[in-house]
């Protein structure tokens, strides 16, 4: 239910902040998910910590371009990776965020950008035990687009993804996510 009214929020803001000088486009990316050692607190206040092996994201964006430097956009991403200690072993991050960017304006076709973004997140581990939970995350990007003809560009890009420690309801009793990501996808501009 609060994944539903954050989502219709994103979308309600984004239509209801578009101008009649706006453009407006849609992502779609895909790459690297690089995370961080995994670590389980439990509620006997043991931390077991696991390592972890690279794994996948992919995702899409809607945005609005409000100037040729700044955009707002609601995003859908799924990461998701393994980690050592049980079989399944994997962790992933469904987030659901609104991103920031600014555009540097470099006069030619290749643009560098920063952005920032924060969201609500759902948390999962498939282990001994499935869980998984819903709690805040955050993201930091930088990245540099291309244009490929006058609506599609190619864009290249990192990102910091992490979650706050999230409640789980079976033996664990706090968990997050955070990882490094190289991704790459195309803008579609209208």
């Amino acid at each position: 239910m609060k994944a539903t009214i954050f989502c219709t929020a994103i979308a309600a803001a984004l239509v209801a902040s578009a101008s009649a000088e706006s453009t407006s486009y849609v992502e779609i990316f895909g790459g690297a998910a690089l995370p961080g050692d995994l670590t389980f607190d439990y509620p006997t206040g043991s931390d077991n910590t696991f390592d972890t092996n690279s794994g996948y994201s992919y995702g899409a964006a809607f945005g609005v371009n409000f100037t040729s430097n700044w955009s707002v956009e609601g995003e859908v991403a799924y990461y998701k990776s393994e980690y050592t200690g049980y079989e399944p072993n994997h962790n992933d991050l469904l987030n659901l965020s609104v991103n920031g960017y600014y555009t540097f304006e470099t006069g030619g076709q290749l643009k560098p950008y920063v952005g920032a973004g924060i969201g609500y997140g759902r948390v999962g581990y498939d282990g001994d035990v499935d869980q998984s939970n819903w709690g805040f995350t955050y993201q930091g990007i930088a990245g540099v687009r291309f244009a490929l003809s006058g609506n599609v560009d190619f864009f290249g890009e990192y990102r910091y993804v992490a979650s706050q420690d999230v409640d789980l309801d079976t033996v664990i009793y706090k968990a997050e996510y955070h990882a490094h990501n190289i991704q790459a996808g195309l803008r579609f501009n209208f």
